[in-house]
């Protein structure tokens, strides 16, 4: 795998996880502690009181599942970003990449603006690009 896809590829994982994180947070909002403490026997059932916890044990199995194959590329992500020219652009970098924040969001952050935090992510994978 070329550094370029698994900035690509662990990026993907941590939006799909951040958006998986929401779903359960909301899941066990929506059921209250009372459906989470009655939940044996749940399993498997076309019940649709039980569609929720269903839902919850999947994107729970796809959270760790995602998680773990972050795990495996963590060491090639951490090699990647020692690449990056200073502290400042490392911390832009791993903030895109490692957290799957936005542009916006880490221009806020940093007190730059959208478009620079952009810049600096499109300048570092263009040198990976031309180093591949």
């Amino acid at each position: 795998m070329t550094d370029l896809e698994c900035l690509n590829q662990y990026r993907s994982k941590a939006r799909e996880s951040k958006a998986l994180e929401a779903a359960i947070d909301h899941l066990v909002e929506l059921m209250g502690p009372q459906a989470l403490a009655a939940r044996t026997g749940a399993r498997g059932t076309n019940e649709p009181k039980y569609a929720h916890l269903q839902h919850l044990d999947t994107f729970r199995t796809q959270f760790e599942e995602n998680r773990a194959s972050m795990e495996a590329l963590r060491p090639q992500l951490e090699r990647i970003m020692l690449r990056a020219p200073n502290r400042r652009n490392r911390a832009i970098l791993m903030e895109y990449y490692g957290f799957g924040a936005k542009n916006d969001d880490i221009a806020l952050a940093v007190g730059l603006s959208p478009r620079h935090v952009r810049r600096i992510c499109e300048e570092f994978t263009r040198e990976l690009v031309n180093e591949a």
